[in-house]
This record gives structure tokens, C-alpha cells and sequence, in this order.
């Protein structure tokens, strides 16, 4: 998943891409919410729309891993003390959804290694809106066959 938020914006884009073990696209999904106060909280409020979406996707019993490229956000979610007051409520809902989720995990990656998110990111919905990719937009092509070469 990845937070895209940009300057003098009245909103934030979330994306999502999932994969299976292989790294072969499975779905996709961007969504637009109101403006978030920082990048911290955008970031926390991507993973718990990602976790929300996995949940809807009844995975039950399929190891599932949450990429994110916010290490503050993944250790506030691991539990490491973390001062994370403007977040704290979507902190605590990613906890309690993790643990109705048990083979779920939230965990950091690298930035350049989420190319494929960061592009449904840059594909246009409209605030409160949302767009399900149920295979790959021709501009994820690249970005795919990049990420399965690497």
C-alpha cells in the first residue's frame, strides 16, 4: 500500500495492489479521502484501508503481508513506543484489526520498492470515491514487469 499526499491538495490518495506469492497481480484498488493532517496519519490510514480491504476479501487462512514504506507507522502498529498521538485511533484500529486478522502482518519496505502502488496512486478518482483494478491498467505494466524482474 502506499499514501500519496500532495501540497495544497484537499485530499490524499490511498493505493493498494495485491499480489500473490509469485508477484503476479491480483488486484487493485485506489481510493480518495479528505486531506489527513500529516503524512504520518495518511500513512496509518492507508494501512488500515488496506486491512479493511483484505478483511472484505475473505482470505481466510492465506498468509497475507501489508507493505508499507512509513517505518514509523509499522512500528507504531508493531507496538514499538512510539509517540504517535495525532494517530493513535487509527493505530489502535489497525492493532484490533491485525488481531481479527491473524495471518496478516503489517511490515516497512523501501520506497523503490513499491512501484506499482505509487502508479495506482497517480491514477484520478475524486474525493470519497474509490477505483478496483480487477487486473492491471496499461500503465502498471511496466512497473509489473519491473517489480517481477528484480
Amino acid at each position: 500500500m502506499d499514501a500519496s499526499v500532495f501540497q495544497n491538495a484537499q485530499s490524499f490518495t490511498v493505493s493498494m495492489v495485491m499480489r500473490n506469492y509469485l508477484g503476479e497481480f491480483l488486484a487493485g484498488k485506489n481510493l480518495c479521502l479528505p486531506m489527513a493532517d500529516s503524512v504520518f496519519e495518511a500513512e496509518a490510514l492507508g494501512v488500515r484501508e488496506a486491512l479493511s480491504w483484505i478483511k472484505d476479501q475473505q482470505l481466510h487462512g492465506t498468509k497475507v503481508l501489508v507493505e508499507s514504506d512509513s517505518l514509523l507507522t509499522t512500528k507504531a502498529i508493531e507496538g514499538d513506543k512510539v509517540i504517535c498521538l495525532e494517530v493513535g485511533e487509527v493505530i489502535e484500529e489497525c492493532k484490533q484489526a491485525l488481531q481479527n486478522l491473524s495471518t496478516v502482518s503489517v511490515c516497512f519496505i523501501q520506497k523503490n520498492a513499491k512501484r506499482v502502488a505509487h502508479e495506482i496512486a497517480r491514477i484520478p478518482c475524486l474525493v470519497t470515491s474509490q477505483n478496483v483494478f480487477t487486473s492491471p491498467s496499461t500503465c502498471l505494466l511496466e512497473p509489473l514487469m519491473f517489480d517481477l524482474l528484480s
